[in-house]
């Protein structure tokens, strides 16, 4: 199994939790690719704001600082933990296909491309502008768009990852009120060709934001598809990604051929890493 470096400290052992095995989950879901939710925010969600403040750890991007919450201390919070993040956390791993796809941690090329927008001031016009954060994570990406003025919304592949972490992560960051009263940021789970169906009426975006998407490339055509399917005509993508992803066969360049084979967007490499794993952000955007 291919482990993204999944280290944390889980919660201590509780007789009266029921754990299923990687391999039981997959049996299980047999590859079925969760349906949509959309996760709606009321004040109750709010109750918790201290606590989650309690639990976060300040993080600093040149000179924009954001808080995230402690997962851990998420998940010992917790009376019921869903299966998908309690089996990853058993396991170490930051991947099982079609059950728990990552979201829980700050991943490289997220700092990437939060440095990146910063840099070169990309959120800078943004106000008013919609936005999505695409397999968002922390939510970093839109919580930093929304900073911004931008209406964002917030798509992740597990609910839990949404409710755990994405959520508590906005609820810290941003203020309360603006946010909530104008009801214009939205939070989706789900698998993204059925985002895509749930989401058919709504606008599309001027800017998707997307980190560390590409690892699994049996996902890729699913990805490109809801570019097309989300992007406004004249809207812009950044997608932040390492250029080969070990052990699950996925990367940029093969990502890059089917941007040419689809031949209705062009991109271009707009930044590479100098040290460490090669990273790059590419830009992308429909063709003329």
């Amino acid at each position: 199994m291919f482990k993204f470096n999944f280290n944390i400290d889980g919660p201590e052992s509780d007789s009266n939790l029921e754990y299923d095995s990687t391999q039981e989950l997959q049996k299980k879901n047999r590859l079925y690719w969760y349906d949509v939710d959309e996760i709606f925010l009321d004040k109750s969600k709010h109750s918790n704001i201290s606590l989650y403040k309690q639990n976060s750890k300040c993080f600093s991007f040149l000179d924009q600082q954001l808080f995230v919450v402690s997962y851990e201390k998420q998940i010992k919070l917790q009376q019921t933990i869903k299966n998908s993040i309690k089996n990853a956390d058993l396991n170490h791993s930051d991947l099982v296909t079609a059950v728990y796809e990552g979201g829980a941690k700050i991943w490289e090329c997220t700092e990437d491309l939060l440095i990146y927008m910063l840099q070169n001031k990309i959120t800078e016009n943004i106000s008013g502008k919609l936005v999505l954060d695409l397999g968002c994570g922390t939510g970093l990406l839109g919580i930093f768009a929304a900073f911004n003025n931008a209406i964002v919304h917030f798509q992740d592949y597990n609910k839990d990852v949404l409710e755990l972490v994405t959520i508590p992560n906005v609820l810290i960051n941003l203020p309360f009120n603006s946010w909530l009263e104008s009801s214009q940021m939205k939070f989706f789970s789900g698998d993204w060709s059925k985002y895509v169906e749930a989401t058919k009426n709504s606008p599309r975006f001027d800017l998707i934001l997307s980190s560390e998407t590409i690892y699994n490339p049996d996902n890729h055509a699913k990805l490109l598809n809801t570019f097309a399917e989300k992007l406004k005509s004249t809207g812009l993508i950044y997608l932040a990604a390492k250029t080969h992803y070990f052990g699950v066969g996925g990367g940029l360049r093969q990502f890059e051929d089917l941007i040419v084979r689809d031949n209705r967007f062009k991109s271009k490499i707009v930044w590479k890493s100098t040290i460490g794993v090669c990273r790059e952000i590419l830009e992308i955007k429909f063709k003329s």
